[in-house]
């Protein structure tokens, strides 16, 4: 799995790495069984985000003031950086 500059990756509790990639906007994940990279979801967003997470499956971005998923976002009032949590570690 190759991010590039800015790249960020994430693992889940059962072990499934995830990736963003800005170049493109690629959200990358790994299946570990088969040694494969598949493309899971796209952002517009093709810059370095502050911060990327998975949770339940769907991966999430954010930066200036946006928060994205595949098929919504929300624009917040925040100064400074946005951190979103960290993915779950436990199934939950």
């Amino acid at each position: 799995m190759r991010l590039g500059t800015g790249g960020r990756i994430v693992v889940t509790d059962d072990g499934t790495v995830y990736g963003y990639r800005p170049s493109d906007g690629a959200v990358l994940e790994l299946d570990m069984s088969k040694r494969h990279v598949a493309q899971t979801a796209a952002f517009d967003m093709k810059e370095n985000v502050e911060s990327f997470t998975v949770i339940g499956g769907v991966p999430v971005i954010a930066a200036n003031g946006t928060v994205r998923w595949p098929d919504g976002g929300a624009h917040i009032r925040v100064r400074g950086t946005i951190t979103l949590q960290d993915t779950p570690v436990d199934g939950l």
